[in-house]
């Protein structure tokens, strides 16, 4: 979800940054920014299309808010991410208003999909949590060819996901950079 962190913000670099997420996360991992191109990718068996139904299985939602905080410009969105099996597409929709009633004009509507492995592996938190690995691979992006790793961290609560906070050091850009910390600003919730 946070490859589909994919997809938090309306900037390139915030959709890159959300897509190596949805993605958070993503979950639905969001958005662009922090992820990083890894040309060996494809031979990485670390992200495996396994098609294993997980507990992401089905249709999340987050819920209309501020796209990026860091930008000067306020910007609006909503993240719509699809599992299935170890699959995830998702879809960043842009807005100009609180309400998210209002299209950015002229804004595309940033789409990613790809493939995702739930290692298994437990991650203490700095939020004293315990969450787990959440490995994205981005295979498309708005329909073009892409190939990007992001090695993030879930934690579910009921029916809400959230994923790693990637804006700090620990960008999910590689396995050592796997954030610790949880961004609990925007979850992805169930539908």
């Amino acid at each position: 979800m946070k490859n589909i962190k994919i997809i938090r913000n309306i900037s390139l670099n915030a959709v890159l940054k959300n897509l190596a997420l949805l993605l958070s996360v993503t979950v639905i991992a969001t958005g662009c920014g922090g992820g990083s191109s890894n040309t060996t990718a494809t031979n990485n068996p670390a992200i495996p299309n396994t098609g294993v139904v997980t507990v992401f299985e089905g249709d999340w939602y987050k819920p209309c808010d501020v796209a990026d905080a860091s930008e000067s410009v306020v910007i609006y969105d909503t993240v719509s991410v699809t599992f299935a099996g170890s699959t995830f597409d998702s879809i960043i929709k842009n807005y100009t208003d609180v309400n998210c009633t209002v299209p950015l004009p002229f804004s595309p509507s940033p789409t990613a999909s790809g493939i995702f492995n739930l290692t298994g592996v437990a991650v203490a938190t700095t939020n004293g949590l315990e969450a787990f690995q959440f490995d994205t691979r981005i295979t498309l992006s708005n329909g073009a060819i892409f190939d990007v790793d992001e090695y993030d961290i879930y934690y579910i609560t009921g029916d809400t996901a959230y994923f790693g906070n990637i804006d700090g050091i620990n960008d999910a850009s590689t396995p050592a950079l796997r954030p610790d910390t949880l961004d609990f600003t925007r979850g992805f919730i169930r539908q």
